[in-house]
C-alpha cells in the first residue's frame, strides 16, 4: 500500500501484510509506505516484510500512526536502515494492545 493523502486521514482493519517489499532499495516500507495522512491500523498482522531502507512493514511521514491491537513481527529493513517494523518521520506514534517482535 502506497498512500499520500496530503494531510487526509486514512483507517485499515483486519488486514494480514505479508511478504511485502518495497520497490526499491532506496524506499521505505515494505507493507505500507504513508506519507503526509493520519493513519490508523487495528486488528491486523504485519509479518514477514522487507523494505530496501527504513521500516521493514511500515514507513510513516508526519502526521499520527496509530496501532491498535495489531502484530509487526519479523520484518527487515536494509542496512544502515531505521525501523525493522516501524519507521516514523515527523510524526507521532500511538501503540496500542499491539505487539513487537523479531
Amino acid at each position: 500500500l502506497d498512500g499520500d493523502t496530503r494531510g487526509g486521514a486514512v483507517s485499515l482493519s483486519g488486514l494480514t501484510l505479508t511478504q511485502g517489499s518495497s520497490v526499491s532499495i532506496s524506499s521505505g516500507g515494505g507493507a505500507i509506505r504513508n506519507l503526509d495522512a493520519s493513519l490508523t491500523i487495528a486488528d491486523s498482522v504485519l509479518t514477514g516484510n522487507a523494505a530496501g531502507r527504513d521500516g521493514g512493514a511500515i514507513f510513516h511521514r508526519y502526521f499520527d500512526l496509530t496501532l491498535v491491537n495489531t502484530v509487526v513481527s519479523d520484518n527487515t529493513a536494509g542496512n544502515f536502515s531505521d525501523g525493522g517494523g516501524v519507521a516514523s518521520e515527523g510524526g507521532r506514534v500511538f501503540v496500542i494492545s499491539s505487539t513487537f517482535s523479531g
